[in-house]
C-alpha cells in the first residue's frame, strides 16, 4: 500500500536506489579480486563523478563549490574516500551480504556522534531503544557470524569504522555544503574524494592485468552504485522529500544479502537473518525520533532543517532541498 505523498514511480525508483547500493558490496567483492582496494575506491569515485559533473554543469550546481573547496575536500576524505577505503579492505575478509548489514548501522553511529555533535540529531525515547537494539544486531552477527578468525573481525571492525565514518561526514556535510544544492554537494565531494584517492591508487596499481570481471566490477560500482544511483535518490528526494527518501537506506542491506548469497553463493544462515532484523529496525527506531536522517549518506544534509518562517530575505540562504532540483 503506498503511503501518502509517495507515487508509485517515487517507490520504484527508491526500490531500484535501493538495489543499486545494495549491489555496491557484491561490485566491491569482484573487484578486489584482481585489483587494491585503492584502485577500486578511485573507480568509485572517479566515474561516479564523471557521471554527475555534466549533470550538475548543466544545472548550475556548482556554482557556489569555489568557495567551499577545503569544507568540500574534508567531507570527500571523510564521507567518501575514507569509507570506501575501509568497506574495500573489510569485504578482503567479510561476504559482501555481512557487509551490507554492518555498514547499515550508520544510523546506529549518526545517533551516537549526536550526544556530542548536535542536539537537534539525538535520540529519544524509541530511539535509545533503537540503540540497542541496533548494537546487540551487530554482536550478533560479530558473535556468531565472524569469530571465526581474527582477519573476519578485523574487517568487520573495519566496516564498522566506515559506517562511523559515513556518520561522521553527514555531520560535516551539514555545514561544509552550505550554498550548494545537494547534487551539486555530492558532485563536488566525488571531485575531492578522488583527488585524495588518486596517489594512494597510483601507488597501488596493480602488477599484471586485472581480468575483465573484476574491472567491469569496478566500473560499475563508479558508474551505476555512484553516479547513477545517486542522481536516482535526488529524482526521489524532490519529489517525496527527505523523510520519505530515506526509506532507501533500509531496503539496502536486504539487497546486499540477497545478492552474496544468490550470486555469489554466500551462505544465508539464521543468525545472518536475525542479525538483519535487529541492525535494520535498531537503525530505523534511532533514526525515525527526531530530524530525519537522509544525511547519513553524502550531500543529503545540505538542506535547511526548517522551512522559512516569516524571516527577512537574505541573498545568503540557502535553497530548500525540494526546491532546488
Amino acid at each position: 500500500m503506498l503511503r501518502r505523498g509517495m507515487s508509485r514511480r517515487s517507490w520504484t525508483l527508491l526500490v531500484i536506489v535501493a538495489a543499486m547500493w545494495g549491489g555496491s558490496f557484491m561490485l566491491t567483492a569482484i573487484a578486489i579480486r584482481d585489483l587494491p582496494v585503492p584502485v577500486v575506491a578511485l573507480f568509485r569515485t572517479g566515474i561516479g563523478a564523471l557521471v554527475l559533473v555534466p549533470i550538475a554543469l548543466r544545472r548550475g550546481a556548482l556554482a557556489g563549490l569555489r568557495t567551499q573547496v577545503w569544507p568540500m575536500f574534508l567531507l570527500g576524505v571523510v564521507q567518501l574516500a575514507a569509507p570506501f577505503l575501509l568497506l574495500g579492505f573489510g569485504q578482503r575478509s567479510v561476504p559482501s551480504g555481512l557487509a551490507g548489514i554492518l555498514v547499515s548501522s550508520t544510523p546506529l553511529w549518526t545517533a551516537l556522534l549526536a550526544v556530542r555533535l548536535d542536539p537537534e540529531e539525538r535520540s529519544r525515547g524509541r530511539g535509545l531503544v533503537g540503540l540497542a537494539v541496533g548494537f546487540v544486531g551487530v554482536a550478533l552477527l560479530c558473535g556468531l557470524e565472524l569469530a571465526g578468525s581474527l582477519d573476519t573481525l578485523l574487517g568487520a571492525g573495519m566496516l564498522l569504522l566506515g559506517a562511523l565514518s559515513y556518520a561522521l561526514g553527514g555531520f560535516l556535510g551539514k555545514e561544509s555544503a552550505r550554498g550548494l544544492t545537494p547534487v551539486g554537494a555530492i558532485t563536488g565531494a566525488m571531485i575531492a574524494g578522488s583527488v585524495a584517492l588518486a596517489p594512494l591508487a597510483l601507488a597501488t596499481l596493480p602488477d599484471r592485468a586485472p581480468g575483465l570481471g573484476p574491472v567491469a566490477a569496478a566500473v560499475a560500482l563508479g558508474a551505476i552504485s555512484g553516479g547513477l544511483g545517486w542522481l536516482l535518490y535526488y529524482t526521489v528526494l524532490a519529489e517525496a522529500g527527505p523523510a520519505k527518501a530515506t526509506v532507501a537506506l533500509y531496503l539496502v542491506p536486504g539487497f546486499a544479502v540477497v545478492y552474496g548469497a544468490v550470486l555469489l553463493g554466500e551462505p544465508f544462515t539464521a543468525a545472518a537473518i536475525a542479525g538483519l532484523a535487529l541492525v535494520v529496525s535498531g537503525s530505523w527506531l534511532a533514526a525515525s525520533e527526531g530530524t530525519p536522517r537522509a544525511e547519513v549518506r553524502p550531500g543529503a544534509r545540505d538542506a535547511p532543517r526548517a522551512p522559512p518562517r516569516r524571516r527577512r530575505a537574505s541573498p545568503s540562504r540557502r535553497p530548500s532541498s525540494r526546491g532546488s532540483r
